[in-house]
């Protein structure tokens, strides 16, 4: 009997065991991975549209490789590290006496460090690294505010466009690229967050600053908040890091990302001046270059307290162009992101209708917008061009002239944000988009989708101008109707097309979908 009932309690043991695993779920099909959260033996740490890393018990179809049988080892950290083949050799002679890899593929790796030696672990290249925890991952809140496509010219905002200086941009970048480094981990950090914090006051907002000691991280993050009038519980957020990291002896980061943090200062100093309806949130962050540490910090700490971001837009690199590329941003998203995603390409048609939006997709690294994400809000990153971004960051070439190249391109990402952020900061932007039939009182557009004939009427206005764009910003068809009028959309491709009426003193913008024939 004693035999009988020892090992029972061995079986028992194992299946403890198992249902505390902790594991790396991959699949194809983003919808695999958001459906995880409808099960009810697992926890979610971190996802996005093609893993997820889980604890738990997992018994369904996806491919699914075990970490750590027992799962969380409260004396190790945990990192996804993405890296290619030839990359991970230098990964296992870098941790080789601090840690271990757990899994690898094709792009990622999965890392536990010890808290003892996290000081000696080093990033192998850049933005590369996002640091997850026992705490749970959240998918996106669907009784959460939601984004209205059908967004009108204001003129205020154009009028604020106008402010936006890139002698105040390059000032601030030349500023945080003299310090020798921004390491999270060095003192100099510490003098160029007091100077960032200093810069926030100026422009009379309230300033916190988030201490990151409890990783292990002996800098914080700079938080400046701008209260809204009429719905301060709802929250616009821009932000971006101002640590850097080299492999050389200086880490002057001008592009990575001195650069981001002076379109949020930029930003900021605009904004400053008017009143919104939501609250807004500048942000500045520490410990990303080592895993995301600071807007990790930052969004677990808004969904510990159920507060509700309407968006987060994440500045972290603008400021170089190859001199062959057009004027572009690579938007870079997570499909629970399309909303916001979408929203910024409106805004950018409206306002910026020379600066192409093209979607990207980042996969050999990270940023902040992918902590929002993972606490279930909804960010976006627009980046330079995703294949042909900045060859010096990460070393001490990362400067004003090379690195940062072209103030034109810094100027339009600055102001592509600032108007996303204005216009969220106005409560009526609170609209569940509609793509079947998009229509308002004075701009009406039918059918969408639509294959030859795009019916679009209106009220109150006479001779107008429609302009049809592409995603990416080419005016495609230019016509001028009165009230309502036809236009033949046959020789389009099929894809999403924003649809632009502009007259004397109107301007308005609706997305359609065209499926060419």
């Amino acid at each position: 009997m004693k035999t009988f009932i020892s090992i029972i309690l061995v079986y028992l043991s194992i299946i403890t065991v198992n249902a505390q695993s902790l594991g790396i779920i991959e699949s194809k099909n983003s919808s695999d991975i958001y459906n995880l959260f409808k099960q009810k033996n697992i926890t979610v740490h971190f996802y996005n549209d093609d893993f997820a890393i889980i604890s738990g018990e997992y018994k369904d179809h996806l491919q699914y490789s075990i970490l750590e049988e027992n799962g969380f080892d409260n004396e190790f950290k945990y990192f996804i590290q993405y890296a290619n083949e030839k990359e991970l050799l230098k990964i296992k002679e870098s941790i080789s006496e601090i840690g271990e890899i757990l899994y690898t593929n094709k792009t990622i790796s999965i890392l536990k460090i010890s808290k003892k030696s996290i000081s000696q672990f080093k990033p192998i290249k850049n933005d590369a690294l996002v640091y997850f925890d026992e705490n749970a991952a959240f998918i996106a809140d669907e009784k959460k505010s939601k984004f209205n496509s059908e967004l009108s010219y204001n003129d205020d905002i154009s009028s604020m466009l106008t402010e936006v200086n890139t002698d105040s941009i390059e000032s601030t970048i030349s500023y945080l690229s003299s310090f020798t480094t921004r390491d999270c981990y060095s003192a100099e950090v510490i003098t160029a967050l007091h100077w960032i914090s200093s810069k926030f006051e100026s422009y009379g907002l309230s300033i916190t600053t988030q201490s990151l000691s409890g990783y292990g991280i002996p800098s914080f993050n700079v938080i400046a908040t701008q209260v809204g009038e009429t719905n301060p519980d709802e929250y616009v957020i821009v932000g971006g890091h101002a640590d850097s990291r080299s492999s050389d002896a200086t880490a002057p980061g001008a592009d990575d990302n001195a650069s981001g943090v002076a379109g949020v200062l930029e930003i900021a100093r605009i904004l400053s001046e008017n009143t919104y309806d939501r609250t807004i949130i500048y942000c500045t962050f520490s410990g990303e270059e080592y895993g995301l540490f600071g807007s990790k910090y930052f969004a677990t700490d808004f969904r510990n307290n159920d507060k509700n971001i309407i968006g987060y837009v994440n500045l972290d690199m603008i400021g170089y162009k190859a001199s062959s590329q057009s004027l572009h941003t690579s938007l870079i998203y997570p499909s629970s992101a399309k909303d916001l995603a979408d929203y910024y390409r409106t805004i950018c048609s409206i306002y910026l209708p020379n600066f192409g939006v093209i979607d990207g997709t980042l996969i050999a690294g990270s940023s902040d917008h992918a902590s929002f994400n993972n606490y279930g809000y909804m960010g976006i990153f627009p980046f330079e061009d995703v294949n042909n971004y900045s060859p010096y960051i990460h070393s001490s070439n990362d400067i004003i002239g090379l690195s940062v190249n072209s103030l034109e391109l810094a100027e339009n990402l600055t102001s592509a944000a600032l108007a996303t952020v204005a216009s969220l900061g106005i409560s009526s932007s609170n609209v569940t988009s509609s793509d079947n039939g998009v229509k308002s009182n004075d701009f009406r557009i039918y059918p969408n989708p639509a294959t030859t004939d795009l019916n679009i009427s209106f009220d109150n206005q006479h001779v107008t101008h429609v302009e049809i764009y592409n995603i990416i910003g080419e005016l495609m068809i230019k016509k001028t109707i009165e009230a309502s009028g036809i236009i033949n959309v046959s020789e389009l491709t099929t894809g999403t097309y924003f649809v632009k009426l502009v007259s004397k003193d109107y301007s308005s913008v609706r997305k359609c979908i065209i499926k060419g024939n």
